[in-house]
């Protein structure tokens, strides 16, 4: 008992050293108040911790504190996982748009090898550019016919739409 408060007076001691040297170490500024506070609240941990010692309650907290930390760690994997999922529902679009597109060019006789299709992930997914390479023996009336098409048919500006040749 008489180690347990001569470990917590030691501890006190220490703090308002640490403490002490921190505030003269900061300038007079606009985080003097936060400081303080996140201070103030680390001295009211270390001036009740022989009330939890003396009471058991120490295991009681502790095991409260690691049941609060894995539900956020649940919180924060299932958040991982939704934004996972989400970014390959937006893969999986992309390449059914880009399939889509494929088959248009095909049935104009305009035939593709490569398309990219990118889209803006914004509050409504849209499509912010299609990029298109044909066979270079594809003529530019072809090449107009099929920006025509795909400006109509996916509703969106010509500044979105480049066709290649290569």
């Amino acid at each position: 008992m008489r180690e347990t408060i001569y470990e917590w007076m030691k501890n006190l001691a220490v703090f308002y050293l640490f403490f002490t040297a921190v505030m003269n170490f900061l300038p007079d500024g606009k985080y003097n108040k936060y400081i303080r506070h996140f201070l103030g609240l680390l001295l009211i941990l270390l001036l009740i911790t022989p009330i939890l010692q003396i009471f058991r309650l120490k295991d009681l907290v502790d095991r409260n504190f690691m049941a609060n930390s894995m539900k956020e760690e649940l919180w924060e994997k299932a958040w991982d996982l939704e934004h996972s999922q989400e970014d390959y529902l937006y893969e999986q679009y992309e390449r059914e748009l880009e399939e889509q597109i494929r088959q248009i060019m095909v049935k104009m006789e305009a035939y593709p090898r490569m398309v990219e299709v990118t889209l803006d992930k914004g509050e409504e997914v849209e499509i912010a550019k299609i990029k298109v390479t044909v066979k270079e023996a594809c003529s530019q009336e072809k090449k107009e016919a099929v920006a025509d098409e795909l400006e109509r048919i996916y509703e969106i500006p010509g500044e979105r739409l480049q066709i290649l040749s290569g």
